[in-house]
């Protein structure tokens, strides 16, 4: 309003208003439709009616149930995500189908939700993801075959591998949950996880990084209690009860009054909604990968268990069985063969660091045989190969009290240095003028002290016009 003013402009304050209120309602309508909390309320209202969804899957991977409700997601006209009741999905069509009864477990408490297929005679579809949302269980599903229509009577089938995959994972992450707290003590707290098929993370909360011995002994206990095959318990209890005989809870988490405690008997237990191996033995083995720190406090381990956790150690095996063949050793001697490998190695840049300098000097030597005498200082002029610092100290070496001005050209671009030693700068010369008035020659500009100093240019053609000219400058100012 300022500025239009300034300009004679007046600005429509009542049109901007009107404006912005749509703009607003726009934007509500659009988080109407998308927010968490409108589909929280949507599958709120779909909860009350028809109720929640039994679950079947703690003792089942295979059931029947009927498809209680059939929604896609879509657009609306305004842009806004849209969630609409539909009747049936026919095949290539996506959505989320409400079953009576399922087997299938609902991503929560970190662990990743099922996958598996739903079919009956007129159809079949792929669960591809499950979710859990007011008590319902929410299968996401691809039809791939016929219809599926509101009202089918529908056989469950989970897919057996990725959940038995799963239930180790899950087992094993509070197997490693009990380690670290008899590790590092009983402020060890869980601060996040994830189980899914192909591995498990578990953040926790530590003061500082894991010791390569710290780790070992982690994975020795979970390992150690692998192999005594304990039964995993499942109980229901009150929940007073249930932390009253030390069940560990997630800090923040919201529990009914009655909870499903999962017990390694002497070792572990915890309040869990997941899946579970029945005994701690089916983990297999259980292999740590890595250990990090998330944030200020917090620490992340990842691991695998049973056919991933093998698979890591035969990928380690592979891997010094191609080292072992590379080097011509037994895997037992690898260390020792590397420790000689690296020995001879240190060994050859030494004599090639040996044989480098003494090229360079009989480098410097070959250019030191063009030097002349100018006012009784002994002068070189002339183009060099190389770092010019590196010439120029081993031309002064040589020479002894003398006045250098070199040139080359590094990555297309024109170097100059002009070099004095102490007993002739100052008084008699001054490195730092001599180059100043070269450096325009190449393009470039320079500067520096009366026994040292250099410039760089894009010009390269200007170099020998720059050397001609030095000729002159330190001719001058020695009293040639």
């Amino acid at each position: 309003q300022l500025i239009a003013a300034e300009k004679g402009v007046e600005v429509d304050k009542a049109g901007f208003d009107e404006a912005l209120e749509a703009q607003k309602k726009r934007g509500r309508q659009a988080w109407k439709g998308s927010g968490e909390q409108a589909i929280a309320e949507f599958w709120r209202a779909l909860a009350e009616t028809h109720g929640a969804t039994v679950f079947t899957g703690y003792d089942h991977e295979q059931d029947t149930g009927a498809v209680l409700a059939i929604v896609k997601r879509g657009v609306a006209a305004d842009g806004a995500a849209e969630w609409s009741h539909v009747d049936r999905l026919i095949a290539g069509e996506t959505g989320v189908v409400l079953l009576d009864r399922t087997p299938f477990y609902g991503e929560s408490g970190g662990q990743l939700g099922d996958q598996g297929t739903l079919g009956h005679e007129g159809g079949a579809a792929t669960v591809g993801n499950t979710e859990v949302s007011q008590g319902l269980r929410l299968h996401h599903v691809t039809v791939v075959r016929g219809a599926l229509c509101v009202g089918d009577g529908v056989h469950t089938v989970v897919d057996h591998d990725r959940r038995s995959a799963t239930r180790r994972n899950h087992t094993a992450t509070h197997l490693l949950h009990a380690a670290l707290r008899d590790v590092l003590g009983t402020h060890v707290a869980q601060k996040g996880s994830l189980v899914s098929a192909e591995r498990l993370r578990f953040d926790f909360s530590h003061h500082k990084g894991m010791t390569a011995d710290e780790l070992r002994r982690i994975e020795d206990i979970v390992n150690r209690e692998v192999l005594a095959n304990h039964e995993v318990r499942t109980a229901l209890k009150d929940i007073d009860a249930a932390r009253a005989d030390g069940a560990m809870a997630l800090f923040g988490e919201k529990y009914d009054d009655l909870v499903r405690v999962v017990t390694v008997p002497g070792f572990s237990m915890e309040l869990c909604g997941g899946t579970h191996c029945a005994r701690t033995g089916d983990i297999g083995l259980f292999r740590l990968v890595s250990e990090s720190g998330i944030a200020a406090g917090v620490r992340r381990i990842e691991a695998l268990t049973g056919t991933g956790a093998l698979a890591a150690v035969r990928q380690v095996g592979d891997t010094l069985a191609a080292a072992s063949a590379a080097l011509k050793a037994q895997p037992g001697a690898l260390v020792s063969a590397i420790e000689r490998l690296q020995a001879d190695k240190r060994a050859v840049e030494k004599e090639l660091d040996a044989l480098h300098r003494a090229q360079a000097r009989a480098a410097a030597a070959d250019l030191a045989a063009g030097a002349r005498q100018i006012g009784g200082v002994t002068v070189l002029i002339t183009r060099v190969d190389g770092d010019l610092r590196e010439q120029a100290d081993r031309l002064r070496d040589q020479l002894g009290s003398s006045v250098l001005v070199l040139a080359s050209e590094v990555d297309g671009k024109a170097q100059l240095l002009v070099a004095a030693t102490k007993d002739v700068a100052g008084a008699r010369f001054h490195a730092g003028k001599v180059i100043a008035e070269l450096a325009p020659m190449i393009g470039g500009r320079g500067g520096g002290r009366p026994d040292l100093a250099q410039a760089g240019g894009a010009d390269v053609a200007g170099l020998p016009a720059a050397l001609e000219r030095a000729e002159a400058l330190v001719s001058a100012a020695l009293g040639g």
